[in-house]
């Protein structure tokens, strides 16, 4: 059985994650940090992996951070009070569009444009890379997740 997309981008996303590992040192000093899962776990993945929450937490977590999924394909995201709560959101990919107005799609952008103005680390894989930036009138929004040793850092243009 192939790799489909997702499976492809959880692999490419597992090689920037060794290199900027490699690339950077520290000690661990927690955190709270949430996947938000905006697909569904594919056979292989789950088989291979234990889904692909399992992925990113084994990629990004250090001693001391507390992670957890939301399955934001499903609906389930954080309470406004518990989004205070969490350092950084990894967004995932997803066999959607970014730009659809699926319910759940609409709930996610409007859930990161709020913690992107809140100042919290965001990291976005593939479709998470995509959503909107914060309002039509900024030309880019600012995504990174900062673990202790682990940094992303990237300015996705927005049209606008």
């Amino acid at each position: 059985m192939g790799m489909g997309p997702l499976e492809n981008a959880v692999v490419d996303a597992a090689a920037a994650a060794v290199a900027a590992k490699a690339a950077v040192g520290g000690v661990g000093v927690g955190g709270s940090y949430a996947v938000l899962q905006c697909g569904e776990d594919s056979e292989y993945v789950r088989k291979a992996y234990g889904g692909y929450f399992e992925v990113f937490r084994a990629l990004l977590a250090e001693d001391g951070e507390r992670w957890r999924v939301y399955r934001a394909v499903r609906g389930e995201l954080p309470g406004e009070e518990e989004a205070a709560g969490i350092d950084g959101f990894v967004i995932s990919g997803s066999c959607s569009d970014a730009h659809a107005d699926d319910p759940w799609i609409v709930a996610l952008v409007d859930l990161i444009r709020r913690q992107n103005a809140a100042g919290k680390r965001i990291l976005g894989v593939c479709f998470g890379h995509q959503v909107p930036p914060p309002s039509s009138s900024s030309s880019a929004m600012d995504v990174s997740l900062c673990s202790s040793r682990l940094r992303f850092g990237l300015v996705c243009s927005g049209e606008g």
